[in-house]
């Protein structure tokens, strides 16, 4: 059965790797259990302990490209950290930049874009995670995985860079932009509000543009795949998910796919399937599930199941000694046992109440 607890989730530049975090407990004590997957094979290849606060939508964790580690971010406290892989060994650590709301790996230039809600942006070495820059009015950062090109939305304006510092063009912004940026080999896409527009990289000319469905929000994501030389854009408009595949020379619509309700999740594998935060794979097409990667010690880690098997041991056991009996023979620990007799006794206190009306 999928996770019950949700997981912030990253995919892999190419697509064929996912990182999810989860908080380890109830409590918010900013202790976080990472997962490796690699999607192609289906598999879980690591699990460590990290600092991370839940839910952070995905926007605080990055893995780069060659997947030898990972960047996790927190807001309240420990700021970022750098993670290796598979062993999941702390590298660097930067307590100091606290309140941190993004986290980008730029490949190409060994750098990591930290952005944080009270505070400067920095530009960190990946290696040693030494501020490079302090970036100051920049709200977000969007890397290509080919090349150094990096597009910077800063204040009222979206700034292209090649490499990083190295302005080559600049367009100004009637609105604050909210959208998603999506590279390909040769091209860039700037997904707006309703608004889908596609730039040659080398002279940021405008090739064309298209009206989508729906207004751009958290629920939608962007890929682009190669095989096919298209665009696939996921979305929810009404509580009706599709996803939307454009041509990538002219933006013609090539086809919609109508995906059942509650379906949902990123882009990996080429745009032919979705990870979401369950840690299911679905089919892109049809929404079908193709894998769960959730085991029985995914299960055991994961503090909304226990808290739903503790209330529903509670619920239907028959007495408090029968529940706190079969709780020691099954190796619950005190605490749960503590926690499962105190859900117990309200529901009996309620019931009671009850029954004296």
């Amino acid at each position: 059965m999928p996770t019950v607890a949700k997981h912030d989730i990253t995919i892999s530049s190419d697509g064929k790797f996912a990182l999810s975090v989860c908080d380890k407990s109830n409590k918010p004590d900013i202790r976080g259990i990472a997962r490796l997957f690699n999607l192609a094979e289906k598999k879980q290849i690591a699990e460590f302990e990290v600092r991370h606060e839940c839910p952070g939508w995905g926007t605080r964790i990055a893995l780069n490209a060659d997947i030898s580690s990972c960047f996790v971010g927190c807001y309240n406290v420990y700021g970022i950290a750098c993670y290796s892989l598979p062993d999941g060994k702390e590298i660097w650590q930067r307590k100091d930049l606290k309140s941190v709301q993004r986290v980008l790996s730029l490949d190409f230039q060994k750098l990591v874009f930290c952005d944080r809600e009270k505070g400067a942006s920095h530009l960190l070495d990946a290696k040693s995670g030494e501020s490079v820059e302090k970036l100051n009015g920049v709200e977000e950062v969007f890397g290509s995985p080919f090349d150094e090109t990096t597009i910077i939305n800063r204040r009222g304006s979206l700034e292209l860079h090649r490499p990083f510092g190295k302005k080559l063009w600049s367009q100004k912004q009637a609105d604050k932009f909210f959208g998603w940026i999506l590279f390909t080999p040769t091209r860039f896409l700037i997904l707006e509000h309703e608004l889908i527009r596609c730039f040659e990289t080398s002279s940021q000319e405008l090739v064309w543009f298209q009206r989508t469905t729906a207004s751009a929000h958290l629920s939608q994501r962007f890929t682009y795949n190669s095989d096919e030389q298209s665009f696939h854009l996921f979305q929810i408009h009404n509580d009706a998910c599709h996803v939307t595949c454009f041509n990538e020379q002219n933006g013609q619509v090539i086809k919609k796919l109508e995906l059942t309700k509650g379906v949902y999740g990123s882009f990996c594998l080429g745009g032919k399937a979705l990870f979401n935060s369950q840690l299911c794979l679905l089919s892109a097409e049809t929404g079908a599930l193709l894998h769960d990667f959730t085991t029985e010690g995914i299960l055991a880690q994961d503090p909304q199941y226990k808290r739903q098997l503790i209330q529903s041991l509670a619920a239907n056991s028959m007495s408090l000694v029968e529940l706190g009996k079969y709780m020691k023979t099954e190796g619950f620990s005190e605490q749960e046992t503590k926690n499962a007799l105190f859900f117990k006794t309200r529901k009996e206190e309620q019931a009671r109440r009850q029954k004296e009306k």
